[in-house]
């Protein structure tokens, strides 16, 4: 997901201490959010080595199927609806499926990846979960801290840290990271929280001022805040507003089970999978100056391409970008 500027910065820093550098990735999966597209250029056009093996599921099926799935082929719907992982479904009743499932997978002490495609549908998913803990006694309501969004922690809850900061470390000495998951520990009354970091070791006191402006409920998170995770079940809220690349990460994070939960109108199979071969369609992608050039050269070098289809392409040409040329591979930047 690294941008176009940053990889820029990178391949300097890289250059000027006469390092290697080495881009590990799936450029099938989620861009930059910024200006990006490169990596997909390099792996394209460079030289590069693909895994032949996929360790992450335990059904081997699902290896196979998630294959497809990242190729955009809409046979593997068919083994997905075969293994019963996609349900079709409203909104609300996908929320409260969330919210079982979230503490059915707690309670055997497994963990659970809840991705969505919209920062309000993460909101709200993180409102059911919640919701459904405090129900059921696991969080005390009486004492809690406000934190970002309008929302409040309790002893108990997911965070999400949304900042990285340096001065703020573990007592193992490791500093806060953007999207690092949290438990808290501890409610303070000058609204700060203690929390314990839920992958590996460590606990940190978060100030005030940084919970209020920077921590956010950790239950589910957007494509891009889940993809690399692996968990124990991965849940994918598919909605129209899901592309291609977000349906691949979501629906792949799980090693037991990834559920496709899909918003229809009605718990109807046809209208999910209706809506399933649309969000395989779908696949906007950045795509940088150096792939441009090379489809408008290939463009004009074409015998049966017309002034007027060069032109076309020109169109939608990206604003120059200064170049640097590093082992004989325009980079575009």
């Amino acid at each position: 997901m690294i941008g176009t500027g940053a990889l820029a910065r990178l391949v300097a820093l890289a250059d000027s201490h006469r390092w290697r550098l080495v881009l590990v990735g799936d450029h099938r999966q989620l861009q930059a959010v910024g200006r990006g597209g490169l990596f997909h250029e390099l792996c394209d056009t460079g030289r590069c080595h693909e895994l032949q093996r996929i360790h992450r599921f335990d059904a081997k099926w699902e290896a196979a199927a998630s294959l497809q799935l990242r190729r955009g082929d809409p046979r593997a719907l068919k083994a997905y609806e075969a293994h019963d992982r996609i349900v079709p479904d409203t909104f609300e009743r996908h929320l409260d499926r969330i919210a079982e499932t979230w503490l059915d997978v707690a309670a055997s002490e497994g963990s659970t990846a809840i991705t969505t495609s919209t920062n309000d549908h993460v909101d709200a998913i993180n409102a059911a979960v919640q919701a459904a803990r405090l129900r059921a006694g696991q969080l005390d309501d009486s004492n809690g801290a406000s934190i970002g969004g309008g929302e409040r922690a309790h002893v108990g809850d997911v965070i999400a840290t949304r900042r990285n900061d340096r001065q703020l470390t573990t007592d193992d000495g490791e500093p806060v990271r953007n999207r690092e998951l949290w438990t808290v520990t501890a409610v303070h009354a000058d609204g700060s929280l203690t929390t314990r970091r839920n992958t590996g070791r460590g606990t940190v006191h978060l100030p005030a001022d940084y919970v209020a402006e920077h921590v956010r409920l950790g239950y589910a998170a957007t494509e891009h805040g889940n993809q690399s995770d692996t968990l124990t079940i991965g849940i994918q809220l598919v909605t129209t507003a899901t592309a291609r690349r977000g349906l691949y990460v979501g629906a792949t994070r799980g090693r037991a089970q990834n559920l496709m939960l899909v918003v229809t109108d009605e718990p109807d199979a046809d209208e999910a999978r209706d809506v399933l071969e649309r969000v395989l369609v779908s696949d906007p992608v950045d795509v940088p100056a150096t792939t441009q050039r090379r489809n408008l050269a290939a463009a004009d070098r074409a015998p049966h391409r017309t002034g007027s289809s060069a032109a076309q392409l020109r169109e939608h040409e990206p604003a120059p970008l200064a170049r640097r040329e590093r082992g004989g591979i325009d980079l575009g930047f």
